[in-house]
């Protein structure tokens, strides 16, 4: 890393995860605000069709979209709210999950949460305890 804080730039990830993922939660339960979350989520789709390499991805962003297309017209966005309560759990969840795929699985790639309990004194990742 050249210019920045280390520490900022690994916590960034998880707080924007949270932040996203605790709004789409709170938008979750009124038909209205879920519409406007998924009008701001759904142009997000197009860039991961976008950037996607393989033909799988490409079906998976497909399906999904269709799905909440499917849940907005079909159903009158009755379930498209516990559509975007499930992508705000997510968001959510990932951060959770991110540390412990690190602390208990011991993945070969470390995540952010390795590399901050790196740069944190006093500080170390559970698997290096362990031993």
């Amino acid at each position: 890393m050249r210019n920045g804080s280390p520490m900022f730039t690994l916590l960034s990830g998880y707080i924007g995860s949270i932040i996203f993922g605790t709004i789409m939660v709170f938008v979750a339960f009124d038909e209205r605000s879920s519409k406007v979350m998924y009008l701001i989520h759904a142009p997000l789709w197009l860039i991961v069709f976008w950037f996607a390499e393989g033909f799988l991805v490409k079906l998976q962003v497909f399906a999904t979209v269709s799905g909440s297309i499917v849940l907005w017209f079909v159903f009158q966005c009755r379930l498209l709210r516990f559509y975007i309560l499930f992508l705000g759990l997510m968001s959510i969840l990932y951060v959770v999950w991110d540390t412990l795929d690190d602390i208990l699985y011991r993945k070969q790639n470390e995540s952010d949460s390795g590399l901050l309990s790196r740069l944190v004194p006093g500080s170390r990742p559970i698997s290096e305890q362990r031993r």
